[in-house]
């Protein structure tokens, strides 16, 4: 068996989403004012790659809280996000 007998693409954008996902979740611990932080969640989420995750892709089976932080994401809902991520910060 060869490995140009399997399609890798799905894996590799999931794996990039939960990259994605967990450098947005590491914003709200940075020792940076709100500000400072909504700007490092909107360079990650408009990013081309990270844009170039939902080319073609269905949405994982996840919780309905993660479907909507990832909608977030895919959506550029830059103020939403941050309001999520930045609120549960407590």
């Amino acid at each position: 068996m060869r490995t140009q007998d399997f399609d890798f693409s799905r894996q590799i954008k999931i794996n990039m989403l939960y990259l994605t996902l967990n450098a947005l979740g590491q914003i709200r611990h940075l020792d940076k004012g709100k500000n400072q932080k909504e700007k490092l969640i909107c360079e990650i989420i408009t990013h081309p790659r990270v844009a170039g995750i939902f080319d073609e892709f269905n949405l994982p089976k996840v919780p309905w809280k993660q479907k909507m932080a990832i909608l977030f994401i895919k959506y550029k809902m830059v103020r939403l996000y941050s309001l999520l991520i930045l609120n549960n910060a407590r």
